[in-house]
Formats: C-alpha cells, sequence, structure tokens
C-alpha cells in the first residue's frame, strides 16, 4: 500500500506538479517500506536502516523547492500548534498570515466533547482493541494487517488531536482494529454479535442526539436563493468573485467563472487569495476595483459577517485586522453600500449581498444619462432632469455629479425636503469619501 500511494504521487500530474513525493508524510512511508523490504525481520538493524533512510529522505524533501512551497505551511501551522499548546492565541499578530489562514475549524483540536459525540462508546471498544492488539504484538502473535491497524490508528488518534480533520482517517482504523482484535480472543467471539449491535445502537442514539454538531456551519437555504440568483440574473459567461471558501457553490450550481479556488496547496491560488484580502481591507476601493478588472470580474458576492464576527475563526483575526476603520471596503460592502462608487447593489439576503461591478460601458451609460439630465434642465424640465440623474445613479453609484444636480432639480421643482435629502447624502459621502472641492465644482 505504501508504494502504491507513492506511485500514485508519481503518476498523479496534479500531486506530482505540487512535488507531492517529496512530501514529508509520503519520504517517511517510502523509508518504512524500503526498510522493511531489505530487513524483513523486526528488530534493531531495521529500525537503524529506517532511521537513516528517513533523514536522508527527508533532506529530499527539505531541498526541493517544490515540495516545501506546496506543502511546508502545513508544518508551519503544526509548529505553531505545538508553541502555543494547541490554543488559538486571541492575538492575531502571533501567528503569520499562512497560519491564520490554515488555522481554521477543520484543522481545530480535538476536545473530549467532539470525540465524545462523534464516536462515543466505540472509542473505549477501540482502546480495549489497541491493548489486545498490543498484548499479541509483544508475544510475537499478531499479524501484518493487526500490527498496520494498531500503529496507524494510534498515529491517526494523536493527530486527530491536532487536526480534528484526521478523524476521518482515525474512524478507518479505529474500525478496522476492532474487527481484527475481538475475533483473536476466544471467550469474545460469542458474544461480538451482541457488542456489536449494542455498539452501533449507542452510537446511532449518541448522533442522533447530538445532530446539531454535524456538517458545515452554512445557511444553506441563503446559499441556494443567492447561487439560484446568480444562475438566473447574470450572463452565462460572468466572472463571480467570492471567498475561496464560497466560490466552488456558483461554479458547480451556476456554471459562472470563479477566480479564487480552493486548492490552497497551490501557490499562485493562495496568492490570488492573499490580494483579495489585502484590498478586501483596504481603505482604497480603486484598489479591490483594479483588481476586479484585472482579473475580469463581473459581479462581486460578499459574505454577511465578514466585518461583525469577531472570533479567532473571523476574516477580521485571518488579515491581522481586529479592529477595521469605519472607511476600509469590508465596512463599505457590509454596512455602507452607500459609499460605494464602482460597485452598485443588486440583491441581498440574510447571509450574503451581491454587487455589480461598474464597467467602462456601464460608465459611458451613466455619462449619457447625466447629460440627458443637464440639457432637461436646462430646458425647465426639472421631473425629467430627475429621472435621468437616478438612472445615471443606478448604473454608476459613484457618479456624484448627478446627486448634486438631483439637488438643484428638486430645489427647482420648490421640493425642499427631498433637496435636503440628497444634499444631506451627497456631504455624507464627501465626508467619508474625502472627496476634491473642484469634482463638486465640475458638477456645477
Amino acid at each position: 500500500s505504501g508504494m502504491a500511494l507513492f506511485a500514485a504521487a508519481l503518476a498523479d500530474p496534479y500531486l506530482r506538479s505540487h512535488g507531492a513525493w517529496s512530501s514529508y508524510p509520503l519520504c517517511l512511508l517510502a523509508a518504512l517500506v524500503v526498510a522493511t523490504w531489505a530487513v524483513p525481520q523486526p528488530g534493531g538493524r531495521g529500525l537503524g536502516l529506517f532511521s537513516v533512510l528517513a533523514v536522508l529522505f527527508c533532506c529530499i524533501s527539505w531541498l526541493n523547492p517544490l515540495g516545501e512551497a506546496s506543502y511546508g505551511h502545513f508544518l508551519s501551522l503544526l509548529g505553531y500548534k505545538l508553541k502555543f499548546l494547541n490554543v488559538k492565541p486571541d492575538d492575531p499578530a502571533l501567528l503569520p498570515y499562512e497560519v491564520r489562514a490554515l488555522w481554521v475549524p477543520a484543522l481545530h483540536s480535538a476536545t473530549w466533547q467532539r470525540t465524545w459525540t462523534y464516536f462515543g462508546p466505540s472509542l473505549f471498544l477501540w482502546l480495549g482493541a489497541l491493548g489486545i492488539m498490543g498484548w499479541r504484538w509483544a508475544r510475537g502473535k499478531s499479524s501484518a494487517p493487526e500490527k498496520a491497524a494498531a500503529a496507524m490508528g494510534a498515529a491517526f488518534a494523536v493527530l486527530s488531536v491536532l487536526f480534528v480533520r484526521m478523524e476521518v482517517f482515525w474512524i478507518f482504523f479505529l474500525v478496522l482494529g476492532i474487527a481484527l482484535a475481538a475475533p483473536r480472543v476466544p471467550w469474545a467471539r460469542p458474544a461480538w454479535t451482541g457488542i456489536l449491535a449494542l455498539l452501533i445502537f449507542s452510537q446511532a442514539n449518541v448522533l442522533g442526539a447530538q445532530s446539531h454538531f454535524l456538517g458545515r456551519d452554512v445557511d444553506y437555504k441563503a446559499l441556494n436563493d443567492v447561487v439560484r440568483w446568480v444562475r438566473e440574473r447574470t450572463p452565462e459567461d460572468a466572472v463571480v468573485l467570492a471567498s475561496y471558501s464560497l466560490s466552488p457553490s456558483f461554479a458547480a450550481y451556476s456554471g459562472r467563472g470563479i477566480v479564487l479556488q480552493p486548492k490552497y496547496e497551490t501557490p499562485a491560488f493562495r496568492e490570488n487569495i492573499r490580494q483579495f484580502e489585502r484590498t478586501l481591507v483596504s481603505e482604497e476601493e480603486s484598489e479591490f476595483y483594479l483588481l476586479c478588472e484585472r482579473w475580469g470580474v463581473g459581479y462581486y458576492i460578499h459574505s454577511k459577517g465578514f466585518y461583525a464576527d469577531h472570533s479567532v475563526n473571523s476574516f477580521r483575526y485571518l488579515v491581522g485586522l481586529p479592529q477595521p476603520s469605519s472607511k476600509t471596503n469590508l465596512t463599505k460592502f457590509e454596512l455602507n453600500p452607500r459609499f460605494l462608487n464602482r460597485f452598485r447593489l443588486l440583491y441581498q439576503n440574510d447571509k450574503y449581498l451581491v454587487y455589480r461591478v461598474v464597467d467602462p460601458d456601464d460608465l459611458r451609460k451613466s455619462q449619457f444619462c447625466l447629460n440627458m439630465g443637464r440639457e432637461s434642465i436646462s430646458k425647465g424640465l426639472p421631473q425629467r432632469a430627475l429621472r435621468w440623474c437616478y438612472r445615471a445613479l443606478v448604473l454608476n453609484p459613484g457618479e456624484d455629479r448627478a446627486r448634486f444636480l438631483a439637488v438643484k432639480s428638486y430645489s427647482t421643482m420648490g421640493d425642499v425636503s427631498g433637496a435636503r435629502q440628497e444634499a444631506t447624502r451627497l456631504f455624507e459621502r464627501m465626508q467619508v469619501l474625502k472627496m476634491q472641492e473642484p469634482l463638486v465644482n465640475s458638477a456645477r
């Protein structure tokens, strides 16, 4: 099986291009396979050969820049988990960016409550099976499958304490260990069927009572609604920008192109994710807009909670900005879309907001509407001018000259309340966006 894994890492184009064959786990596995083949009998010679080969192969892994670039950040995460005794620090500045990006719920540490919820009584049965297999191993009676099940089960049990994602591997060797060990004890054979039935019933009872722990922390109704909206309301060739964990849903169920891929081991994809996060917390809207323009993005889907969540699993923690200012793009997208210049809100539900990225064609149409509004006000038609103003703003939310013209139109109509309302909005934008006086003068 070890040789099959190593061969797969060389044969699969994706794994080969990322240097999976030179990752530390596979190097250790290769050392174990070679040592076992060269010295079949257990003993000091075999252990010594394995140790020498393990050091040699790990040095090759360390020297291979491809494998380090693709998988080195996982070792960094392990190092920081050990440094902070497996407890994620409250201060994000204590962790480098790539460690913060990886220390997510799927790679959190297991707790006794979680372990009991998912494993229940089977945990005690496995510990008993592990004792039986260890006892047989010490007496030289254990078979190769028993040794493999015991060793791999123990290894993944330890790893799952550090990374809960490893539970999916641990459960396989847990079941295998129980199945191999119980029939080896003569007195346990008659009761085996009853024990297994009781275990299944008990485990089902535990999972039934704790079903709220299962699944992802996702509002699937809101996700289905926004995916359906994108599928029905956007062009088929549209490119969508969303967080890398959300993007696959739009690629799979709306058929739209995406930018951020969930393959975090690819350095180029990691860099795209980092650029997205950096520009999202920037105070310059132009940075985020230029990034969207460079990637050909037509629509941006913002996840609510990026700003509101203060936990160690939040977006704020990830970017190392516990208290973002009100001027950041993050704040504007989530709380103050009226202060955006090049993004217009089209749809929102309880969890997501969809923004249209203003493109050059929108700008041209907005300018045409503004010109028509100016022409209408010059002809003494303020109501028509007002309609053109709002059309311009729908196409380009940042067209403040249309807002100024709307104030003038309301004043011409004698609608003091409307003029005051639009003037207040314009003033608020000027305060937040720090608009320059020449731009206001150009609207007069």
